[in-house]
């Protein structure tokens, strides 16, 4: 089994089903004390952006986001997600405490996301593939 990140471990989470995200925190909170300490709550976080040239940062807008904070026996876990869901909020938090803790529950887990980024990345590259036979070289048009 590959360990995964935590940035990783997101951003696949955030593509995966939901029901099934729901699912699995379900799982997470019948085994053990989960408490909301921040419900799912609508916030923005400021985009920033490196100006090409000279390299300085300026703030590009604002992005609505779903935040939510949870404990799981104890164990803090952060929920963050682009756009209004809240559902999706809370379970990225319970899963992100229950990974914390290292509970048993996670390998499971572990397992259905490896699988899912072989998917994607397979997907990922049928679509690349897919994509450069389109692709023109004008180097050969004269």
């Amino acid at each position: 089994m590959i360990f995964l990140r935590r940035q990783e471990r997101t951003r696949l989470l955030l593509q995966f089903d939901l029901s099934l995200l729901e699912k699995e925190a379900a799982h997470i909170c019948h085994a053990h004390h989960c408490q909301t300490l921040k419900a799912p709550a609508p916030g923005l976080v400021m985009v920033t952006i490196q100006e090409s040239v000279e390299g300085d940062y300026f703030y590009a807008g604002e992005v609505l986001v779903t935040e939510c904070k949870v404990t799981v026996d104890g164990i803090i876990g952060l929920g963050l997600v682009k756009g209004y869901d809240t559902r999706r909020a809370k379970a990225l938090a319970i899963i992100d405490a229950a990974f914390r803790a290292d509970f048993p529950e996670v390998k499971s887990i572990e397992g259905k996301l490896e699988a899912f980024k072989i998917d994607l990345e397979q997907s990922l590259n049928k679509e690349a593939n897919s994509l450069a036979k389109t692709r023109v070289q004008f180097e050969t048009i004269l």
